[in-house]
């Protein structure tokens, strides 16, 4: 039976101080090009190279902003089989609120 992983990153790196974030981010601090495509690839890429990220296992997202970018990162763990968790900073109570993605 496969132990299935779990990561917790946040779309981008620096842009907010994210201690739940323990696995880093998807993409770096600035995202030069604005490319839907570009975006995707990049966050399959990182997903199932960097943090070997397979059908089955479990990613919870950050949310940083840049929609864009975190529209590439549902799109890519859909396409790789990865459960997703998206986490929403609730500023009047400074927690996060958590929000499966189907």
């Amino acid at each position: 039976m496969k132990n299935f992983k779990t990561i917790n990153v946040a779309v981008c790196q620096g842009r907010h101080d994210i201690p739940q974030a323990t696995d880093g981010a998807i993409f770096g601090a600035i995202i030069i090009e604005m490319n839907p495509k570009k975006l995707l690839t990049q966050a399959q890429d990182v997903l199932k190279n960097d943090y070997k990220i397979e059908k089955g296992d479990l990613v919870n997202l950050y949310i940083t902003g840049l929609t864009m970018a975190t529209i590439a990162i549902i799109n890519a763990c859909t396409m790789i089989g990865a459960n997703l968790v998206c986490f929403h900073f609730d500023k009047d109570t400074g927690k996060y609120i958590s929000q499966e993605v189907l």
